[in-house]
């Protein structure tokens, strides 16, 4: 379920939760009761997974279990499909009961556009759409990730292609295996299908339909490369930006941190928090672009993990009490989906002898 509305007594529930570092078109499934609508908040089922907040998920993991206690050695995963031999494919899925946001932008998008049809939308807006169980490559919480999949959308916008742009989509997945094509397009990127498949309904979007026939076909062959070579054109530029936002984002983290081991005499935990409050000031400012924004954020991130590890050291080697909004500051740095900030709260339980948390926090 999307929202606490589709609740359902009597069957199992799970809630679909994401935050700003869960990788696009991916979800976490949090534990609903059956009996009242309110989250699960223990369990010792190897299937789930409990986080810092006490909040349980069902892990993709389970399917893999699943499949191994099934078929023994035969058992091969490959993405969110399971198997026991070459023949067939089983795949674990989860029917969202209302639509996600990202599908019902799809279908704002497509709106303005020369493809789909009408009536092929409207014919989409019925189909389900589901969940399966494929976390994102390298993502710390990949395990807990699972990939929305408008697979029945897929199929019927697939069925209502001509045969001009069914032999467009051959030619693409036949020029996708030739490697002087990929050095042309992309400089040796990688292409798959699915890019093959992705530039045509593009390119049927925002192209009008008289284009689609038969004698323009190397016309409309050549369109779908272009679109193609667009896309990998905009990954170069947003590449560039990336690396030039990560230099900066290391230049100025690395300025605080030798101001405050500089500065033997003061409060590191009262400078930590002067520094981030003068960076969250900053992103406020309406002349701070975007682009230095995103900066922020991340450097700002990487400070509250700095500071929440002053916190427990100081309270570890005092013998204090840890506050009561540990937690709450723990939740921050662990959003920067780096695996130190989960290592720091797993040592924390290690030092302070609660090793069921340690394992939880892995």
């Amino acid at each position: 379920m999307y929202s606490w509305a589709d609740w359902q007594q009597g069957v199992p529930n799970f809630l679909m939760l994401r935050d700003e570092d869960t990788p696009p078109q991916h979800y976490m499934l949090q534990w609903i009761r059956s009996d009242v609508p309110r989250p699960v908040t223990f369990t010792d089922h190897p299937d789930f997974v409990t986080d810092f907040q006490g909040r349980v998920f069902y892990s993709n993991m389970a399917v893999v279990r699943m499949g191994a206690a099934q078929w023994g050695d035969a058992h091969r995963r490959h993405g969110p499909s399971n198997s026991w031999g070459e023949d067939c494919d089983f795949v674990l899925a989860f029917h969202c009961n209302s639509l996600p946001p990202e599908i019902m932008i799809w279908f704002t998008k497509m709106q303005h556009g020369y493809w789909p049809s009408n009536e092929t939308l409207q014919a989409a807006r019925t189909c389900p759409v589901f969940i399966v169980p494929d976390g994102h490559h390298g993502s710390i919480n990949e395990t807990i990730q699972w990939r929305i999949t408008p697979n029945l959308i897929e199929r019927l916008l697939m069925f209502s292609l001509n045969m001009v742009q069914i032999k467009c989509l051959a030619v693409l997945k036949m020029l996708n295996k030739q490697e002087f094509i990929k050095y042309i397009l992309c400089d040796n990127c990688k292409l798959t299908s699915f890019h093959g498949k992705t530039a045509l309904f593009f390119t049927m979007n925002r192209t009008h339909p008289e284009v689609w026939t038969k004698c323009r076909l190397i016309e409309c062959i050549v369109r779908c490369l272009e679109t193609i070579f667009d896309f990998e054109l905009n990954a170069g530029i947003c590449g560039k930006l990336a690396k030039d936002m990560f230099i900066q984002y290391l230049c100025r983290l690395r300025d605080v941190c030798s101001r405050l081991c500089n500065n033997e005499a003061a409060d590191v935990y009262t400078n930590l928090n002067n520094e981030i409050n003068i960076l969250e000031s900053l992103a406020g400012y309406a002349s701070t672009t975007q682009y230095h924004k995103n900066c922020i954020k991340f450097i700002v991130k990487s400070l509250m993990s700095v500071r929440v590890s002053v916190i427990s050291s100081s309270c570890m080697q005092t013998g204090q009490p840890l506050p009561r909004n540990i937690w709450m500051l723990y939740g921050e740095s662990l959003n920067t989906n780096v695996a130190s900030s989960k290592l720091k709260l797993a040592s924390m339980h290690y030092c302070r002898g609660d090793f069921k948390r340690c394992v939880r926090s892995q």
